[in-house]
């Protein structure tokens, strides 16, 4: 059976969903500083790098139990004990490279998982600042937008213009961002649906590979008799069976893989939802406080000038 797509390709894609679209260190945008654009490099190499050493890790390690199989079926079959003895020295030395090729297998994908998580904990930290320098720039606009109304009212129009450039400068910082955040977007949404295909594509090639392993264990056990070349075609049989079932748990851990990526991206989305309402709750809030403030203030003009009226009547 030819061997099928690597387990890292899957991180990989899951990864690339979930960080590189997902996150603005993938992708620095203008106004993050040199510094920034640089860390950004060095982790997309850092990342890159532990999933080509995961991808060929994961490729060795299922090599070498394909391999062990292998060499059980020879050692039980062999005929001489100087050739059992051989074998047998053979399947521990491949099992002792296993072993540790496994775990250092597993020492990249924790590597991996780490930087995944501390790279979502610090967007989050990036996120959350940008927000703030956003509402502070929407708080700007909008006195700017009230005092300018108030400047043209009062027929100062050159202070007016004045004002007017800076409300358009941070107008035009908001269209960029939204620029971006529609960008942002469409690659990740390219992204997950590239993940999506991959996993329907994997499900398939899960079911093709139970039926034939399904069809493989029936005609083992159809094999009649003990002669040698019954043994034979009954070993032949359940080793391609033992491949048939690497290959299974080779694609089980691929579709983990991009389970768990769709898991962990649903979880950012609601996350991202929840602080979203709950931002524009406080923004809601503090207009609603500003604009009491406004009428207040309003009602306390309109009291000074009705208490300057009377006086003036009563002198």
């Amino acid at each position: 059976m030819k061997k099928q797509t690597s387990p890292t390709i899957v991180a990989g894609l899951a990864l690339a969903a979930l960080l590189f679209c997902g996150t603005g260190l993938a992708k620095a945008e203008p106004h993050h500083d040199l510094a920034h654009q640089i860390e950004a490099e060095l982790v997309q190499i850092e990342v890159e790098a532990l999933l080509e050493k995961f991808k060929e890790l994961t490729r060795r390690t299922h090599q070498l139990e394909l391999e062990r199989v292998n060499l059980e079926v020879e050692a039980e079959t062999a005929r001489g004990e100087e050739e059992r003895a051989e074998l047998e020295q053979h399947l521990r030395r491949v099992h002792m490279t296993r072993e540790r090729l496994e775990h250092l297998r597993r020492e990249t994908r924790e590597k991996l998982v780490h930087m995944a998580a501390e790279l979502t904990h610090r967007e989050r930290g990036e996120e959350r600042e940008r927000h703030r320098e956003n509402a502070g720039l929407e708080e700007r606009l909008h006195h700017l937008e009230r005092e300018i109304e108030e400047l043209r009212e009062a027929g100062k129009h050159d202070r007016a213009d004045q004002l007017e450039r800076q409300a358009n400068e941070i107008r035009e910082h908001f269209a960029n961002r939204e620029r971006r955040g529609r960008e942002g977007r469409g690659e990740r949404e390219h992204a997950q649906a590239e993940l999506r295909a991959h996993f329907e594509q994997l499900q398939g090639k899960r079911r093709e590979a139970l039926a034939h392993l399904e069809e493989l264990m029936v005609a083992a056990k159809q094999v009649e008799g003990d002669g040698e070349e019954a043994q034979a075609k009954r070993h032949q049989l359940e080793d391609r069976a033992a491949e048939v079932k690497a290959h299974l748990g080779e694609l089980n851990e691929q579709l983990e893989e991009i389970e768990h990526a769709f898991r962990e991206r649903g979880r950012e989305r609601e996350r991202g939802e929840r602080e979203g309402r709950e931002r524009d709750e406080e923004r809601d809030e503090e207009r609603d406080e500003e604009r009491d403030e406004e009428r207040d203030e309003e009602r306390d003009e309109e009291r000074d000038e009705e208490r300057d009226e009377e006086r003036e009547r009563e002198e």
